[in-house]
């Protein structure tokens, strides 16, 4: 006698907080090692292949045509065939190295100490002798921090609870006195969008709306904190919601995986059918229109 199999043909993803012998005919109950698309198709993901880089890396940064990363007490700069070469010693072994790229420099910052990349050769993140109008005001070096990023032709430093933020297109003139925003408790992720900043606490998600720091509205706009270190920017025309700009936000926070939008929206997507552990702290990359995370428990 024939005998009919149902063949499950599409799915819309992995559904771990219904008990398995209850979710949907679409759900998966466990899904490893496997990659699904748009139209739910799922298929084997690809394997991993060993490059000649064998150092135990960590804090791997990159901006496409170079990359940086921490091993030890040193940090290495990173070729695309995966060559790579010490750039500075004497790092601390506690550093996290956070970076940006702003016209071919890359600016990093470890927890422990600053520093900048320009042309395959690292050096001092450090100010120069002020050349400009009389002023009263005082600019120092920028300050030792764990987070940094560029918006609005100014780079942005956390330092603890406090958000640093440099003069116009200086980025190594701070006014210590006056260009800073203060939180209430360690800040765990800044990222940018085309009008403003996401800033995560220890608490919840703000969201600082402008482009002039002295003048931005501050609303909160998550309940959940980061996980430090899952938080990027994804180009906005690969993420529903974010055709019309040009970058969006990714982060996971101890809830859900969230997506912020211009103007301070924030989506979660992965809340209603996914669990994971909280975690201390994380790393995440975007690729092939994919957001991958791994959490460090």
């Amino acid at each position: 006698m024939q005998k009919e199999f149902p063949v499950f043909t599409t799915t819309s993803g992995l559904n771990n907080k219904v008990d398995p012998t209850r979710i949907s005919d679409t759900d998966l109950a466990v899904a490893l090692n496997v990659d699904l698309d748009d139209s739910g198709r799922i298929s084997r993901r690809k394997n991993f292949t060993t490059t000649g880089c064998v150092l135990d890396a960590k804090g791997l940064y990159s901006n496409g045509s170079r990359g940086l990363f921490i091993y030890s007490t040193y940090l290495y700069l990173l070729y695309p065939d995966f060559n790579y070469r010490v750039l500075a010693s004497g790092l601390s072994a506690l550093s996290r190295l956070r970076c940006c790229t702003v016209n071919g420099v890359i600016y990093f910052v470890t927890g422990y100490g600053n520093g900048k990349v320009t042309s395959d050769v690292a050096g001092d993140w450090t100010g120069e002798d002020y050349v400009g109008p009389t002023t009263f005001r005082k600019f120092q070096d920028p300050p030792t921090g764990h987070l940094v990023c560029y918006f609005a032709g100014r780079m942005w430093i956390a330092q603890d609870s406090t958000l640093w933020f440099s003069e116009p297109f200086a980025f190594s003139w701070f006014d210590y006195a006056r260009g800073f925003v203060s939180f209430s408790s360690r800040l765990r992720m800044i990222v940018a969008v085309d009008d403003g900043l996401f800033v995560s606490t220890e608490d919840c998600v703000y969201f600082l709306q402008g482009n002039n720091p002295y003048e931005m509205a501050q609303v909160k706009v998550h309940d959940y904190p980061v996980i430090e270190g899952t938080d990027l920017n994804a180009p906005g025309g690969q993420l529903a919601g974010g055709e019309n700009t040009r970058q969006v936000a990714m982060w996971t926070s101890t809830r859900s995986i969230c997506a912020g939008f211009s103007g301070g929206a924030v989506k979660e997507l992965s809340e209603a059918k996914l669990t994971y552990p909280e975690g201390s702290f994380g790393s995440a990359a975007f690729l092939n229109n994919t957001y991958y995370v791994l959490i460090n428990k």
